[in-house]
């Protein structure tokens, strides 16, 4: 679950009993989309604080990778929105003042 006003991810069990937090200095996650394989999983979180999408491991909340900054070239958000994974692994990320969707092959 994302609280945007604590500026944090946190993590329920199937009986929404908290389970634990991932939280970032400077980042303000606003979105999360979640990519799950094998047993492996990741989420891609769209960042407004800091106009990114990062994508971390689930278990732990670790960044493995981040990418984009303010701006309107390719790969650049003016308020990065929205985030989903497709079922290849595509991510899909909303730029609101952008006003598009950008598609990015994580490796």
């Amino acid at each position: 679950m994302i609280d945007r006003e604590g500026h944090r991810i946190e993590v329920f069990d199937k009986n929404l009993n908290y389970v634990r937090e991932f939280a970032n200095e400077g980042w303000n996650p606003w979105d999360i989309g979640i990519s799950r394989k094998g047993t492996d999983g990741f989420g891609f979180i769209a960042d407004h604080a800091l106009e990114r999408v990062h994508k971390i491991q689930l278990k732990d909340g670790k960044i493995l990778a981040t990418w984009g900054k303010q701006g309107w070239g390719p790969g650049e958000f003016d308020w990065v929105h929205g985030v989903v994974v497709d079922s290849k692994g595509a991510v899909y990320a909303a730029d609101t003042y952008g006003q598009r969707i950008q598609k990015f092959i994580p490796e």
